[in-house]
């Protein structure tokens, strides 16, 4: 982001998109009406002709409205008195991105951005923090492309409050760094010591899988069926379905060669 693009920003309170962003930013939400058309367009002909609200057009329409609001206000800037250096800036910003395992794609003394990779958002999540006169902006949205889609499941708050903690600690006179880097190795450790067949991890796993085999099931029926309507919505169940039950196999055996190599160096 330019100087320039950085004042736009702190002037209007959003993050500023090049025009190709832009496009491909409104595009997803096309993208996403067109699915929401498909889905429930016979429901919305149906109380038009019969000139009444059906439930079912309600729901459509109220989702549809509620994308919108979170199209229009995905790139709103959160803004607050700060009375961080720019050093304690970099060094937040850098501590932050180790803890999340987030790409830093810039790190200067007023400006940050980087993106959290995510297993179901293909193009992940973009975080923005700009350092100006004594104020912090922060931001956390969906990438803007058109590969991307809106289901973020609560991280763009959650990434703006890591990012804050981080800020507040630094100010607190902690190194953040090295807190960092001691952190992230013990999850590390943990993650890999840790049996994916506790209690807690299995009663996920036969939920997760359970879902997983019923959605299956739907678009299997769905793309038999040879429907349009339906077959669109079943390739994209067996896409969700198949994603999930392909990774969590691929962290198990994973794990299990992991822990088998650890096992074999430590005998």
């Amino acid at each position: 982001m330019t100087q320039d693009q950085i004042k736009k920003s702190i002037k209007t309170l959003k993050v500023q998109l090049t025009l190709g962003q832009k496009v491909e930013y409104w595009l997803n939400f096309i993208s996403i009406c067109a699915f929401l058309y498909i889905m429930g367009h016979i429901a919305i002909e149906n109380s038009i002709q019969n000139r009444e609200l059906s439930l079912s057009s309600l729901l459509v329409i109220t989702v549809f409205l509620t994308f919108f609001r979170y199209q229009y206000l995905g790139t709103k800037l959160k803004a607050q008195n700060s009375n961080l250096t720019e050093q304690e800036f970099k060094q937040a910003n850098t501590a932050t991105a180790i803890l999340n395992e987030w790409d830093i794609l810039s790190n200067r003394k007023d400006y940050f951005t980087a993106i959290k990779k995510s297993n179901w958002i293909w193009e992940g999540i973009k975080v923005t923090a700009i350092l100006k006169n004594g104020k912090l902006y922060v931001n956390s949205m969906v990438t803007p492309s058109v590969r991307a889609h809106p289901f973020t499941f609560g991280h763009n708050r959650k990434n703006k409050v890591k990012l804050l903690e981080e800020y507040k600690s630094v100010l607190e006179g902690n190194d953040v760094l090295e807190n960092a880097n001691i952190e992230l190795e013990k999850r590390e450790n943990d993650f890999w010591k840790e049996s994916e067949w506790t209690l807690a991890n299995t009663l996920k796993r036969i939920v997760g899988y359970l879902f997983s085999i019923i959605f299956i099931m739907i678009a299997v029926l769905a793309i038999v069926e040879a429907n349009f309507q339906l077959l669109f919505f079943g390739v994209f169940l067996l896409i969700v379905s198949g994603t999930y039950i392909v990774y969590d196999i691929k962290v198990i055996l994973e794990k299990r060669k992991k822990q088998g190599h650890n096992n074999k160096h430590i005998s």
